[in-house]
């Protein structure tokens, strides 16, 4: 439930659409580890978003996942070397060839060819 009140807040879903996203979407079925047909009510999926903010739930799920961290090594041991976790998502920008360009790599072009002099080797 976890999984789906993340997926959730990140597509920006009422529980209404998560509980059709979830009887509908094989992707979705799939990230929850959901057998095919599974459903889940929207009053389940409002009931759990409840337990999680009640009382310290996800603190208590925040301070296991940190301690799972600690002891695979992801922390540094030192005082003096601070760690600062960031849970934020960024939009990255989305870079997209012409149709021309891509009829060029689908031809076996290399990439000197299809942009000659481009200086950022990304875009190559």
């Amino acid at each position: 439930m976890l999984k789906v009140i993340f997926l959730q807040r990140l597509k920006g879903l009422s529980d209404a659409e998560m509980a059709f996203a979830i009887s509908d979407r094989t992707s979705v079925q799939r990230f929850l580890d959901l057998p095919p047909g599974a459903c889940i009510s929207r009053q389940a999926i409002w009931r759990y978003k409840q337990i999680f903010g009640q009382g310290s739930v996800m603190e208590l799920i925040a301070r296991k996942h940190i301690a799972s961290l600690n002891e695979a090594g992801f922390f540094p041991d030192s005082k003096d070397d601070p760690l600062l976790l960031d849970s934020s998502f960024v939009e990255a920008p989305k870079q997209r060839n012409s149709r021309e360009e891509n009829q060029k790599i689908k031809e076996g072009q290399s990439a000197e060819q299809i942009w000659p002099g481009e200086e950022n080797k990304h875009k190559r």
